[in-house]
């Protein structure tokens, strides 16, 4: 009886899970059929579904027809829909014929808007003749536009001139254009002269400005032999600029030779710059000696400065002892610092012991840190 009323039970289970999955296909079939989708299968449809579907399908083709896509079906529309479709293919060639569009057909446009087309093309090509652009049609211009077009072009002209650009038609130019003109170009190469740029017309220049350029020119170059440039030409100096260049040469030598630089070059210094200099290359040996640098040299050392770096390298040689650091050196230690260092390394070693470091050396223990360690 049990087992009778458990297969009637699966039987049951089965059934409605076999009805529900049924359910769930069905209602996919109808969404893929809905939206268009390759996979719908009509014969599966109920007639309420069927409606639906026709309906979402001619609103589709008619979004597709209104937006004049590939796939518009003109025989699905209704009468409304055709004259809709029409009216927006309509503003569509409109939009396209006032922007100038190739796609353009005057052919479908009426009165209006053809007269609109045209106004809009006119005002195009004032403005495309008006910035002096290659796609003007002068012919389509009115007298005012042509002589306003005319206007623009003789000033753009004018400006391209006075900037000395390749556009420039000198042709154009009236009399008093020409002059100023004239006056700018005779600036800017005066201009140019004066910076020494490559452009400098020397022909051009009046007397007052050949002279200017000169003492410009003058200037410059004493500029650069003080800064010590290749570009300097001694031969441009006078006599007060030669001694003010040597002095500036001799001053940076005692400079270079002061500090040390490989520039120096001894020949320069005077006595009392030789000395200056001896004495600043000593105390900066003495100074590399005091720190242990690989440059210090010992026999440039007198007697205190001897003993003043023995000093300090025993006291470094103590602290990296006492530290212990690796370049320790145990034979420059006196006795006490010998103590010394003994008992911060045994510090050292219990505080490693404390912590349970495996730095710690139990052997180095006293009997007092191995009982605390017990604890």
């Amino acid at each position: 009886m049990r087992t009778q009323c458990l297969l009637i039970l699966s039987t049951l289970s089965l059934t409605l899970v076999g009805g529900a999955v049924a359910q769930d296909e069905r209602e996919r079939n109808f969404f893929a059929c809905r939206v268009g989708y390759s996979t719908c299968k009509p014969g599966e449809l109920t007639p309420e579904q069927l409606e639906i579907v026709e309906q979402a399908s001619r609103a589709r083709n008619f979004s597709a027809c209104r937006n004049a896509d590939s796939n518009c079906k003109p025989g699905l529309l209704d009468a409304d829909q055709a004259e809709a479709v029409d009216t927006a293919r309509r503003a569509r060639n409109f939009s396209a014929c006032r922007n100038g569009y190739s796609e353009c057909d005057r052919g479908i446009l009426d009165p209006d808007q053809l007269e609109a087309v045209r106004t809009e093309q006119r005002s195009r090509n004032f403005w495309a003749c008006w910035n002096g652009y290659a796609r003007c049609d002068r012919d389509a211009l009115t007298p005012d536009q042509l002589e306003s077009v005319q206007t623009e072009g003789l000033a753009r002209n004018f400006a391209a001139c006075r900037n000395g650009s390749p556009r420039c038609d000198r042709t154009l130019l009236n009399t008093d254009q020409a002059e100023a003109v004239e006056t700018e170009r005779r600036a800017q190469n005066y201009a140019a002269c004066r910076g020494g740029y490559p452009g400098c017309d020397r022909a051009m220049l009046n007397t007052d400005q050949s002279e200017a350029v000169q003492t410009a020119r003058l200037a410059r170059n004493f500029a650069l032999c003080r800064s010590g440039s290749a570009a300097c030409d001694r031969f441009l100096l006078n006599s007060d600029q030669i001694e003010a260049v040597q002095t500036e040469e001799r001053a940076q030598n005692f400079a270079a030779c002061w500090n040390g630089e490989s520039g120096c070059d001894p020949h320069l210094l005077n006595a009392d710059q030789a000395e200056s200099v001896q004495t600043a290359s000593l105390a900066r040996n003495f100074g590399s000696c005091r720190r242990g640098y690989s440059g210090c040299n010992l026999s440039l050392l007198n007697a205190d400065q001897l003993e003043a770096v023995e000093t300090e390298r025993r006291a470094q040689n103590f602290a990296a002892c006492w530290n212990g650091y690796s370049n320790c050196n145990q034979e420059l230690l006196t006795p006490d610092q010998v103590e010394s260092v003994r008992t911060s390394r045994l510090a050292r070693n219990f505080e490693a012991c404390r912590s349970g470091s495996e730095s710690c050396n139990r052997s180095l223990l006293t009997e007092d840190q191995a009982d605390a360690l017990k604890r």
